[in-house]
């Protein structure tokens, strides 16, 4: 069949080889079937075999069709059940181009009208069936098998070097089937994978990122090699992941930052310790796990020069950090987390922190009470507090929310004169929950600085120090 166009409102080209008791007592199967070159528009499937198919079916070859319709249910369809019975076999399907389908680009279906009244018991097979370099642009399925629950009647079917894009529902199947092989099969521009490459999502994660960054100092799409706590949050799970399960070539990879990034003289590549930046500190956390098991000595210089920063990092009037020299008095949440880069079990690699510096790991979420340390409680309350005349870093509503979070108690919306206006901005319940902090656990449940929390006055933007708080959002 060569050369056709069909636009038939049901199949386009239908194989049948007889129905029921009539092709099996015949017993004739249709074979040799090649279709070439053809042209497919609206119908129930373009190559079509069955249902009336007991005396079976085989070498049907389809090659260099066009078919796209919404109207066109199908592109090749095989359906039967066990009234028919019956071997469909050797079915190849390639160099189809198909713009789109109501369905699925390949359907197997060997519970074809189930309701069929009829004499049950007749278990049709399907088996060697290959579709080869068939592109779909839209379709509700890629593959579809339905097969029987009782028998592994459906296999050897291989979907080689076929890209469908569009596709609603991805694939389906069901029932027992034996070597359904996907090898080079793409959906919605996505590999599609019968096994998971590693065992482990981290792995996987970690091989990924690796692939498609063969540098660690240009992670983050960086453009050249940068000191930066993304790199430092990246690296250090994917040293976890090595830690865990091994492969060196993951190891190879973290160590691959700190080579580049740190010289023999414990100097880091971009570092300015004048910034008194805490974004920069975080990025320590992971050379101390480094040092820590494959110690350098470089590495440790580098944590030293973290150190010193830590050491004269300026402060609030409460102790509090600034996060960085260049906003003056501003305290940012998260900077309780970016400024540990040390873990408590590294104690060697601290300086001695200051008493009130103690903190524990705290997690505010919705059911947990809130846990904090002196720094902790200092920080909120230079954010929230009246008394310290700080600038909040972020919005009102984000305010709002984290004292929700606290469950503290709040006034209603201010005015706006009350509320400052600043152009960073955070998000609320994120970085509430990101303190933590490195030394022995203190006192859990209520804030002791709770009373600066109960009363949430925020100081007018019109009184703020002139550029404290830079542009000013209208």
């Amino acid at each position: 069949i060569e050369n056709c166009y069909f636009n038939t409102g049901d199949d386009c080209i239908a194989i049948k080889s007889g129905r029921n008791m009539d092709g099996r007592l015949w017993n004739k199967p249709s074979e040799n079937i090649i279709i070439r070159n053809c042209e497919m528009q609206n119908g129930h499937g373009g190559v079509v075999i069955g249902s009336e198919i007991s005396g079976g079916c085989r070498n049907v070859f389809a090659e260099n069709n066009k078919m796209d319709s919404p109207s066109l249910d199908r592109v090749v369809r095989i359906k039967t059940n066990t009234c028919r019975g019956g071997v469909i076999e050797n079915i190849y399907a390639r160099n189809i181009e198909v713009g789109q389908c109501g369905e699925s680009v390949l359907k197997i279906n060997l519970d074809y009208e189930h309701n069929e009244i009829c004499c049950r018991g007749y278990l049709p097979t399907v088996r060697n069936v290959c579709m080869e370099n068939v592109t779909c642009q839209k379709s509700k399925y890629g593959v579809q098998i339905i097969a029987l629950d009782t028998c592994t009647n459906v296999y050897d079917i291989y979907v080689n070097n076929c890209r469908f894009n569009g596709v609603a529902q991805g694939n389906f199947q069901s029932g027992k089937t034996r070597n359904v092989v996907f090898n080079n099969y793409y959906v919605n521009g996505g590999l599609v994978l019968q096994q998971m490459p590693y065992k482990h999502y981290s792995e996987w994660m970690t091989y990924s990122e690796m692939k498609r960054v063969p540098q660690s100092y240009m992670l983050d799409f960086s453009k050249r090699p940068k000191w930066s706590y993304v790199m430092g949050i990246e690296l250090e799970a994917m040293l976890d992941t090595y830690l865990k399960y091994g492969h060196d070539d993951i190891r190879r990879y973290c160590q691959m930052y700190t080579d580049t990034m740190i010289n023999a003289k414990g100097e880091i590549r971009g570092y300015r310790l004048e910034d008194y930046n805490l974004d920069q500190i975080r990025t320590g956390h992971f050379v101390a796990r480094m040092y820590e098991h494959f110690p350098e000595k470089k590495n440790l210089k580098a944590m030293q020069t973290l150190m010193k920063q830590m050491e004269k990092q300026p402060r609030t009037k409460e102790g509090v950090y600034w996060h960085k020299a260049i906003y003056a008095y501003q305290v940012w949440l998260d900077g309780e987390d970016l400024r540990r880069c040390c873990r408590p079990d590294s104690q060697t690699l601290q300086p001695n922190p200051r008493p009130q510096d103690r903190t524990q790991p705290t997690c505010l979420g919705r059911d947990q009470p809130a846990v904090l340390g002196r720094q902790g409680n200092r920080t909120l309350a230079t954010l929230l507090g009246q008394s310290s005349g700080m600038v909040y870093h972020g919005t009102h509503r984000a305010a709002r929310r984290a004292a929700r979070e606290l469950q503290t108690p709040r006034r209603g919306d201010r005015t706006v004169e009350e509320r400052p206006r600043c152009r960073h901005q955070m998000a609320g319940q994120g970085h509430w929950r990101m303190v933590s902090g490195d030394g022995q656990p203190e006192t859990q449940g209520q804030l002791p600085g709770i009373d600066l929390l109960v009363d949430v006055r925020l100081r007018s933007a019109q009184s703020l120090p002139q550029g404290l708080c830079g542009h000013q959002i209208p």
